[in-house]
């Protein structure tokens, strides 16, 4: 009977060793950066790519700064990415609060549904922000208010709430907001 246990034991602590390298692996996945190529192409397909105006070279494997709209820095980071009337639909991923690098935003003037990610209050460069003539909806992610932004447009959407009272609101700053419900603000800083 005592052979018995050994096997028992031995399965059992394979187990245990397989549950805890596979955690550890999905931990790594986790933790690793996707890349701005991958940002990109998440957009692409949250956004229906294939229906897109123009999606020269997007979802290749080209320079970035020869896909559409896209421009590169010089250690080939986004540096702006300018898809303005050009048929995108569907939400803004929020991964793209990871495109570290990026300066300046223009989905407007599209098909773009749901809520504006927080996670855009994450791109610490960005100095343009246009995202005007959308269907986007909710309040304004108060995360934005950290950004040193010089140009912010969200009018022409579904917008609700007022500007988020912890805005102290970036010097140089224009601001057009229109929210869904008639109120207006027009700021310029």
């Amino acid at each position: 009977m005592r052979n018995l246990g050994r096997p028992f034991l031995a399965v059992g602590m394979c187990l245990v060793a397989l549950v805890l390298c596979s955690t550890h692996d999905e931990g790594r996945l986790q933790a690793q950066e996707l890349t701005d190529r991958q940002i990109l192409v998440n957009l692409y397909n949250a956004t229906g790519g294939p229906n897109w105006t123009n999606d020269e070279n997007w979802n290749t494997a080209a320079d970035l700064d020869t896909w559409h709209g896209v421009s590169t820095n010089a250690q080939g980071q986004v540096r702006s990415l300018e898809l303005p009337s050009n048929q995108l639909s569907g939400e803004i991923p929020s991964e793209l609060g990871k495109l570290t690098g990026l300066t300046s935003l223009g989905l407007n003037n599209n098909q773009l549904s749901g809520e504006i990610p927080p996670e855009l209050g994450d791109l610490a460069n960005l100095t343009w922000l246009y995202l005007y003539g959308n269907q986007l909806t909710g309040e304004i992610p108060s995360e934005l208010g950290d950004l040193t932004l010089s140009y912010l447009d969200l009018s022409n959407n579904q917008l609700s709430g007022e500007i988020p009272a912890d805005w102290e609101i970036l010097p140089a700053c224009r601001i057009w907001i229109f929210t869904g419900t008639g109120s207006r603000a027009n700021y310029q800083t």
